[in-house]
């Protein structure tokens, strides 16, 4: 549906648009990962039972973004006070400061690098997903925003440049 003159132009963007989702999806990952080993660090370090069992589940939960690791965290929480009641504020405690570190800090940071999005951005867009369609639309936020950004710096910008 492409004119012919443009096609090369849509296929550069699209490679880009379907780089930067790769992108998004290695970035998801990352985070997942460092989530599910400082879990099994504080799980050992406090001697939860089934740490390593725990940290996989967090890390796994941790790929949805926005709810997965409230998800992960609530599961351990659970998992620690059935062990130990202590444990289980120990763990409450730590996911809290973790999820706001994570939050700010850690996806704005990541996601910046791997999917050229600003953290601001990044924030807004997995919030507005969220809001609007739910655990579809937080995963799928970034990479609309992603996308939406290519096209306003590709497209648009050149042509308010040359009107």
């Amino acid at each position: 549906i492409v004119p012919a003159s443009r096609r090369l132009r849509v296929a550069s963007l699209s490679e880009e648009i379907m780089r930067r989702t790769g992108s998004y999806a290695i970035g998801q990952v990352s985070i997942a990962t460092i989530n599910a080993l400082c879990s099994y660090v504080m799980l050992s370090i406090i001697e939860v039972p089934y740490a390593a069992v725990l940290a996989v589940a967090v890390g796994f939960l941790g790929l949805i973004p926005m709810v997965g690791a409230t998800l992960g965290a609530v599961l351990v929480g659970v998992v620690a006070f059935f062990g130990e009641p202590r444990d289980a504020i120990v763990v409450a405690l730590y996911y809290l400061i973790y999820q706001q570190l994570e939050n700010y800090l850690l996806v704005p940071t990541i996601m910046k690098r791997t999917v050229s999005v600003p953290g601001a951005l990044t924030v807004v867009a997995a919030l507005a997903g969220g809001t609007l369609l739910g655990v579809l639309g937080a995963l799928l936020a970034i990479p609309v925003a992603a996308g939406l950004l290519l096209l306003y710096e590709e497209v648009l910008v050149p042509r308010m440049r040359h009107s």
